[in-house]
């Protein structure tokens, strides 16, 4: 006989199982073979604790920053690379006579340097190199417009020192976390694709985020399960969110930050009273559920870039793509504590 080449030629169910029930999928399995030991593998199985826990001992995460090695050229550190990337600018741009730039761009790059963020940089050029080929890209946005290395490198496309922008805004050595620079592109799909062409397939990989649960499509969940016709969710909920926000705008409020709540709904909605009113139970679920996590989904410009991405993190297929597994985002970063960078490209 031959061992086995395949799952299916396992013949094992995959859940997790008790003691007896590996015993006995064991036995059902290693009939036809002579060299396993019953005495060891029944011990094994008795004793998957102490195995995991004594004699394999701990296990640490690999917590380094996974940015792509292909983005240095061979022969240099990544630390000389920059430097060389950073002088080449300073004179396209003609300000490598001034000595306030000079001063300045060292400053940022002993900074950099200390952060251990000159792959960063670099990878973001790369980025930047291949989005200006094929579209517009933006000229900088947030805090990372105060950084002269990010202009001499064609990241930004604002002069800090003629705008006085502090780098310190965008990076410090005091500052835990690393960098976050949001860049604006012309066709976010397509650079994503060039990316893949330039990098490889599975070395750009978008970054996954969480639906919660909103309001509306709450109740519209809530009401499917408990059989209400859809017309009457429809017709009740259709006047709720501007009732609301004649209810609770006032001058100078910024509508991009609105949340339709319940405690609102139910307060300012006639139509969304008389609703909860019929159906109450709808109201108990809505406690239990409101903004929690609905679904996986993918963030709406996140990417990793780094390289074996497969080897080091389980990825997963969604609409037939790859995404990450974990999120990343203003709520939740389960990626950068263990060295996986996001990059945002909006």
């Amino acid at each position: 006989s031959s061992l086995p080449q395949s799952r299916d030629d396992l013949e094992c169910e995959l859940y997790p199982k008790n003691a007896t029930q590996v015993w006995d999928s064991y036995m059902n399995t290693s009939s036809e073979y002579n060299f396993y030991n019953d005495e060891e593998i029944c011990g094994a199985i008795e004793r998957t604790h102490d195995i995991a826990h004594e004699m394999i001992g701990d296990i640490t995460a690999d917590k380094k920053m996974k940015l792509p090695s292909y983005v240095v050229p061979q022969d240099t550190s990544e630390d000389q690379a920059l430097l060389e990337a950073c002088k080449k600018g300073l004179i396209e741009k003609n300000l490598h006579t001034s000595g306030e730039y000079i001063d300045r761009l060292k400053l940022e790059l002993s900074v950099i340097r200390s952060k251990d963020f000159s792959r960063y940089f670099l990878t973001m050029k790369s980025i930047l190199d291949i989005a200006r080929e094929h579209m517009l890209i933006g000229p900088g946005r947030g805090s990372a417009a105060g950084s002269l290395v990010a202009y001499v490198l064609g990241i930004t496309n604002v002069d800090p020192i003629e705008y006085g922008l502090l780098f310190e805004r965008f990076l410090s050595v005091h500052r835990e976390g690393a960098p976050d620079i949001d860049t604006d592109v012309g066709d976010r799909d397509l650079l994503i694709d060039l990316l893949k062409t330039n990098f490889g397939e599975l070395n750009v990989v978008p970054i996954s985020n969480y639906n919660t649960f909103k309001l509306k499509s709450l109740v519209k969940d809530i009401s499917r399960f408990y059989g209400i016709p859809f017309d009457e969710v429809n017709k009740a909920l259709a006047p709720v969110e501007n009732d609301v926000k004649k209810a609770v705008f006032t001058k100078g409020t910024d509508k991009n930050l609105f949340t339709l709540l319940y405690e609102d709904a139910i307060k300012h909605s006639k139509s969304f009273q008389d609703f909860i009113q019929k159906y109450p139970q709808i109201a108990e679920s809505i406690e239990v559920l409101f903004k929690q996590n609905k679904a996986l989904g993918r963030h709406a410009g996140g990417v990793i870039i780094s390289e074996n991405i497969p080897e080091q993190m389980p990825l997963i297929l969604a609409r037939g793509e790859v995404q990450t597994p974990w999120v990343e985002g203003m709520h939740y970063k389960h990626l950068e504590e263990f060295g996986w960078i996001k990059f945002d490209l909006l």
